[in-house]
């Protein structure tokens, strides 16, 4: 990309799907933040408690989850999330980016702070069951460019393996760009499911 400095990649992708690469170039364009058609949501939250949101189509279920939506800061935040495949298949291929199917995306609620996930354009092919939910653990990413006034926190969030954010009210979202079939078969489903987060 032109005018990045820096691009980083931290944690490990979920690996439930069964590895297999390929030249096959795939989607790699960021979800939409709002429901496509064929797409449900739903949403549970406390003032302090867990938080959950799911969000699906005809082929996939995403389920983002916090046991505490209320944080003091600097305590790691616990994300919990899981795909499942629904559709009509009994074991079908699935098709992602190298990096899995679930990326992960920061901002803050009110503010300018924030990290976007980061994509490759690989086409890693595996498998999924239908109706088995799948772990999808987290993993942070991120970019920035020369003179970005948003570096200095890309460059503190990217830093170790645990989720810690600055005070604030924060939104965490889980980003899913996956192909039931080849890279190319029948468009990709995206869908983007949300919590937020207090940190005190």
């Amino acid at each position: 990309m032109v005018g990045r400095r820096a691009k980083v990649l931290l944690g490990a992708a979920a690996g439930a799907l069964t590895i297999s690469l390929s030249a096959c170039i795939g989607g790699g364009a960021a979800p939409s933040g709002s429901s496509g058609p064929g797409e449900t949501s739903t949403e549970t939250a406390t003032p302090s408690g867990p938080v959950s949101t799911t969000r699906s189509d005809d082929a996939f279920e995403l389920t983002i989850s916090t046991p505490n939506a209320h944080v003091e800061a600097p305590d790691p935040i616990e994300i919990d999330t899981t795909l499942t495949y629904i559709g009509a298949r009994s074991s079908p291929t699935i098709s992602t980016s190298a990096g899995g199917p679930v990326a992960f995306s920061v901002d803050e609620i009110g503010g300018n702070r924030k990290s976007g996930s980061v994509r490759d354009s690989a086409c890693r092919r595996g498998s999924m069951i239908r109706g088995v939910p799948v772990p999808q653990p987290f993993a942070k990413s991120g970019g920035w460019s020369n003179g970005d006034p948003n570096a200095d926190f890309v460059r503190a969030y990217v830093r170790g393996p645990d989720l810690n954010l600055p005070p604030g009210r924060w939104r965490i979202t889980a980003e899913l760009v996956a192909y039931v079939g080849d890279c190319t078969a029948n468009g990709a489903h995206e869908l983007t499911a949300s919590v937020e987060i207090v940190v005190r």
